[in-house]
């Protein structure tokens, strides 16, 4: 079901810039908001640190965002349509942050199913990786929106569809190199 729900958060992008003059706009509001719905539900059902971590927060913010765009829709509704992407980083965004006002912070916890001791000077480091994906997470909700509100379809589309998924990529290969470097033997922090 993960899968099959970001290959649809990968798809979205695209039914809206070439299916908005085919499907109603607020059928693509609808499934937007269908795609969250299944999102929430199926991190609450495996249990998913994401959605643990904070007691639902991230249910919470996300149906908030999409209750956003749902208002939207009476005034814009292409441009509500184009929210989806929106709720979804700032719901994560949200998570992380809310995980580091209480402790154990997510990537702490993520890394905890792995490695259940982790030694002091990780947790610092934890931390400092939850603070850079609840930003970059915040920044990349504000581009799509900013994106969703002035940019043509095709800008928005190539941001949401194909750039931040590099972006988060890169940033994700990047802290997977660091950790590598900082846990080498003889390796300082």
């Amino acid at each position: 079901m993960t899968i099959a729900l970001t290959i649809a958060g990968i798809l979205y992008p695209i039914l809206v810039v070439f299916g908005h003059s085919v499907v109603p706009p607020f059928l693509l509001i609808a499934i937007a908001c269908f795609l969250i719905m299944l999102r929430v539900w199926d991190m609450s059902r495996k249990g998913h640190p994401l959605f643990v971590s904070v007691k639902g927060a991230w249910a919470s913010i996300v149906c908030f965002v999409a209750l956003i765009g749902l208002g939207l829709a009476f005034a814009a509704p292409i441009t509500a349509a184009k929210f989806y992407p929106v709720a979804v980083s700032l719901g994560v965004a949200f998570t992380f942050a809310a995980s580091l006002a209480a402790p154990p912070s997510l990537v702490e916890r993520l890394a905890r199913l792995r490695e259940p001791d982790l030694p002091p000077e990780a947790t610092s480091y934890c931390r400092k990786v939850t603070w850079l994906w609840a930003g970059w997470l915040t920044a990349n909700g504000a581009i799509a929106a900013a994106l969703a509100l002035w940019a043509s379809d095709a800008v928005w589309a190539l941001w949401t569809g194909l750039i931040n998924y590099g972006v988060s990529g890169l940033l994700f290969a990047g802290e997977f190199a660091v950790r590598y470097f900082m846990r080498r033997p003889g390796a300082t922090a």
